[in-house]
């Protein structure tokens, strides 16, 4: 027989029950005083010495704002790498690429139209000991010595290099068979002829590898529009190859259209110098640089017309969501010659799309605005014969290419 008591175990559920009616009676007439009351449930409750305040919207600060970006190209810089946002190095700078800010974008400059190598190589020359040991730039694809083992010993040895082997046309000719080539700043420069198979996969296979060593996702290649001049210089008159410019011209399309085909996981950029109609040619690239954008490579002024004309087409290329790279080589590098073309810029500029760059490569030369907090753009620039403005979040930005002034003014509306 079981001796134990019975009263306690039915009697426990009905005591908890009963505690449990009490306390929802409680909060249901607390609620029903705040509301009479017309408190809110949030308000703060006195608790003797502690009160719970309402939890508060967490506002997050807008960031600082400037659409037009300072971008290092070529050279290092004597000043903090903090004035940029991104930089176009060759191998032998890109030392300099981590004193940029973090997520800066860095560019691997490559040449499109020459390699560099020991002087004196012809064809039929071997390279000496000596040559093959020789420094010369890093700009081009032959960076790391490659210039004898790849292309000048490889053609005398029949040699395949990435499984094709080179012959003497990877080169630009004189009219009497002599490599087309110019000495810079002591360091000799081949011309390479854009046709050819072996410099196009050669380009990209070298290209891949560097890319990869230096952890880059973006490649930039110079000289995609080369001034003619420079080629007839170099070749003593028109090249054996091409007696036409067009047609070196359109082997120079192809050869950054193969580069751009066969490198899809990265961004190909060029430099397509001044403003023409042959950007259009180029729609496959990721980004373009505007050499000499706003300015006519150190001499006089371009005309209002020019300029505005050159808007418009740098205006299209932004719209197709690429990169633009604007590049100024005034007459003189005052203070408004920069303000007039940074503004100019500011007049086609998107956030993370498009950078600037005043004077020489190595130079820098501040302003205040470039730190302005002007806010992203409502709108595109318009024009009232040679005067174009924009208007921004924060402010305006009027240039007048008439008279090369431009200003960017916080606080100002179009409507003002």
């Amino acid at each position: 027989m079981n001796s134990k008591k019975a009263g306690p175990q039915t009697k426990k559920p009905v005591v908890i029950l009963a505690v449990i009616a009490i306390v929802v009676a409680a909060l249901f007439m607390r609620e029903l005083a705040w509301k009479e009351g017309g408190m809110s449930s949030n308000a703060p409750v006195d608790q003797g010495e502690v009160r719970q305040l309402p939890k508060q919207k967490v506002v997050t600060a807008r960031p600082h704002v400037m659409p037009l970006k300072q971008v290092v190209i070529y050279r290092a810089q004597n000043v903090s790498y903090d004035n940029f946002d991104a930089a176009i190095f060759a191998q032998g700078q890109l030392e300099y690429a981590s004193s940029l800010p973090v997520g800066s974008e860095v560019s691997l400059y490559v040449e499109a139209i020459k390699v560099n190598g020991p002087s004196g190589l012809q064809a039929g020359t071997r390279c000496t000991d000596e040559q093959a040991a020789a420094s010369y730039f890093r700009d081009t694809i032959t960076m790391d010595k490659r210039f004898c083992p790849d292309f000048n010993d490889a053609i005398l040895d029949g040699r395949a290099v990435y499984g094709i082997v080179p012959t003497e046309a990877v080169f630009l000719h004189k009219s009497n068979g002599e490599r087309c080539y110019k000495v810079n700043d002591g360091n000799t420069e081949y011309l390479v002829n854009p046709a050819s198979v072996y410099f196009r996969e050669y380009l990209v296979r070298r290209s891949a590898e560097k890319l990869e060593q230096h952890s880059l996702d973006t490649l930039f290649l110079d000289d995609l529009r080369p001034g003619w001049t420079g080629i007839m210089s170099a070749c003593e008159g028109a090249p054996r190859e091409y007696l036409l410019p067009s047609a070196y011209y359109t082997e120079l399309v192809g050869l950054a259209q193969y580069v751009h085909d066969n490198l899809p996981s990265y961004k190909i950029e060029g430099n397509l110098a001044t403003v023409s109609s042959q950007w259009d040619r180029f729609a496959f690239l990721d980004g373009v640089m505007c050499e000499s954008c706003f300015s006519n490579w150190g001499g006089a002024w371009p005309t209002s017309s020019k300029m505005i004309s050159d808007l418009a087409t740098l205006q299209t290329w932004i719209d197709s969501g690429k990169e633009l790279y604007v590049i100024v080589y005034p007459p003189d590098v005052t203070e408004s010659s920069n303000r007039f073309t940074f503004a100019a810029s500011l007049l086609v500029a998107e956030p993370d799309k498009t950078y600037f760059h005043f004077g020489v490569s190595g130079e820098f030369h501040p302003l205040p605005e470039y730190d302005y907090d002007l806010g992203l753009p409502t709108g595109a620039y318009i024009c009232n014969g040679s005067v174009c403005s924009r208007q921004f979040e924060n402010g305006l930005v009027r240039v007048d290419f008439l008279t090369k002034k431009g200003s960017v003014n916080l606080g100002v509306s179009q409507m003002e």
